[in-house]
């Protein structure tokens, strides 16, 4: 449930049937949260609307960003130095 995302470090995102504004504002909460370890990993960044969505709204948040074929890595950690990554073919 989008109430449990609050107490996560990382979070696994693959769920299309959840209310896509709801959750991406649980997510930006979340990843302006206390703890600086916070991650998640996002599928189907290029095939879902909803994913892409997402995914371009907190990849602008991220401190590192690792974008690959069908899912990408964000890292919120204020003590790495910024990047992005793209490993696609």
């Amino acid at each position: 449930s989008l109430e449990n995302i609050k107490s996560c470090n990382y979070v696994w995102l693959d769920n299309n049937n959840i209310d896509e504004r709801e959750l991406l504002q649980t997510l930006q909460l979340w990843a302006r949260g206390i703890n600086e370890h916070h991650s998640i990993l996002i599928t189907n960044i290029h095939k879902s609307p909803q994913q892409r969505t997402i995914w371009q709204a907190l990849s602008r948040e991220a401190k590192v960003k690792v974008e690959m074929m069908w899912c990408g890595v964000l890292i919120f950690d204020e003590k790495l130095q910024p990047g992005s990554y793209h490993l696609l073919p």
